[in-house]
């Protein structure tokens, strides 16, 4: 029997849900029809997960390879390989590289491969280039000049100029990574790199080298407490606009990005000039010293995230106000998220500076978290003046005619106080504090104040 529809728009609608489906139901849908096959062949072998900690895991591995050898109209359909590796002892496939093995190393269409080391370290100056794993299938794949996409977490020994230097890598994701040192007769050549995407976090990663790579748009960097980067051998001169293309920046901590904007400060361009979206962490004097250097560049941020951990009022030494006054006229969404071991208004206030120095901003969302840990009784009703002076500029239309939204969560955590955690008590004032907002029915407001009782706690 004919079919109704020709068989091409059957491959149209099977390439249209493909992404929404699990592997199971495309094999279910294969079955129906044999001319559906190649529709749903190519979407079941898109991507493959390999594993090989078990006898079990290795098994399948080879059985894989059996039958891509054996179907080789298989080979080209798939684009990505994934590995991941649970156990805490690094096992290599620890077989001959045979001819059963081979066809998963010379996939032709690979552009995206993923090695996440879950629990333990896998050591790639340790791993043998002769017996099929992470070394041979980060080494062959990357020397075929088509990878796209690269994400590596938990790796030792991680060889960084052929990753940098490959010519088609856009992304690149690496995680708790510690990267092998390149000789000082190996030399930087970036000219070529399109790297448009770069992610590191907990890499021996050396800062600088985030300035060679001219069509950089979106810029993850930072660690919590890694280990010091890696000497940069041989970097050529960089002119300043290093970042002329960047449109996203997550700041996490530990980046001197004073000493990484020092050439675009000392002529007076901004080193941002189309950066929409900005996310800083802030808890210490260094790291606002970066946040300060990032602000003074900005000119057309959209969204703003700043988040933190105090333990004093460092946060009073952000210059908020010089950021949010470059941006006034393009910052639609402003976060402030922070954790305090103790009370303090230190937050509203630079906050409400830096929203009190211009006649008009284009905001139109603005969201407050702030969470306290008391271990003492608080007298907020004084205390609360700022939050009550956000309200107030919040309030003039003139000055926010696009503010649609504002959210403000306090969360208290008191110590052995249960007396605090009733709100007809000190804590209904966070909740009246907005009450000036009120008139402006067309903006969403809503407060949330928690209040949890801890017991036996040392925040000290």
């Amino acid at each position: 029997m004919e079919p109704v529809l020709p068989l091409e728009i059957f491959g149209l609608i099977i390439d249209t849900v493909a992404f929404t489906l699990e592997k199971e139901d495309l094999l279910t849908c294969s079955l129906v029809c044999r001319d559906f096959v190649p529709f749903c062949q190519k979407h079941i072998f898109r991507d493959l997960d390999l594993k090989w900690c078990t006898a079990q895991a290795k098994a399948q591995v080879r059985r894989l390879a059996q039958i891509l050898s054996g179907n080789p109209s298989l080979q080209k359909y798939i684009k990505e390989i994934s590995v991941t590796h649970q156990g805490f002892a690094v096992e290599e496939y620890d077989e001959a590289l045979d001819a059963c093995l081979e066809p998963l190393l010379h996939l032709p269409n690979v552009h995206d491969i993923t090695i996440h080391a879950r629990r333990g370290l896998i050591n790639y100056g340790l791993s043998r280039p002769d017996v099929f794993g992470y070394r041979s299938l980060i080494g062959q794949y990357l020397a075929s000049g088509n990878l796209t996409h690269m994400r590596m977490s938990g790796i030792l020994e991680l060889p960084l100029l052929p990753i940098i230097s490959a010519p088609k890598l856009t992304y690149l994701d690496l995680q708790c990574c510690r990267l092998a040192l390149w000789s000082p007769e190996e030399r930087l050549d970036l000219d070529k790199s399109v790297l448009k995407t770069i992610i590191l976090f907990d890499v021996d990663f050396p800062p600088p080298l985030v300035r060679y790579f001219g069509q950089l748009e979106t810029l993850v960097i930072g660690s919590h407490g890694g280990p010091d980067p890696i000497p940069p051998y041989h970097l050529p001169p960089r002119l300043p606009g290093a970042f002329t293309h960047l449109q996203s920046l997550t700041a996490w901590s530990g980046i001197d990005w004073k000493g990484l904007l020092s050439q675009e400060s000392g002529l007076g361009i901004k080193a941002f000039p189309v950066l929409h979206d900005l996310t800083i962490d802030v808890a210490t004097d260094v790291e606002v010293q970066s946040a300060n250097a990032i602000f003074r560049h900005v000119v057309a941020v959209e969204e703003l995230y700043i988040r933190g951990l105090m333990s004093d009022n460092t946060f009073e030494g952000v210059a908020l106000h010089e950021g949010i006054g470059n941006v006034r006229r393009t910052l639609k969404k402003a976060t402030i998220t922070f954790t305090w071991q103790r009370f303090s208004d230190g937050v509203m206030r630079v906050v409400c500076d830096a929203f009190s120095g211009y006649s008009e901003y284009s905001l139109e969302e603005f969201t407050l978290e702030l969470s306290f840990r008391l271990l003492r009784p608080v007298d907020f009703q004084e205390d609360l003046a700022q939050y009550k002076r956000l309200a107030a500029l919040f309030a003039e239309r003139d000055r926010f005619p696009y503010l649609q939204k504002v959210m403000i969560k306090i969360s208290l955590s008191l110590q052995d106080a249960p007396q605090l955690g009733d709100e007809s008590g000190n804590v209904v004032y966070w909740k009246e504090g907005l009450r000036q907002l009120e008139h402006r029915s067309e903006v969403v407001v809503d407060v949330n104040v928690d209040v949890s009782i801890s017991v036996d706690l040392d925040f000290e």
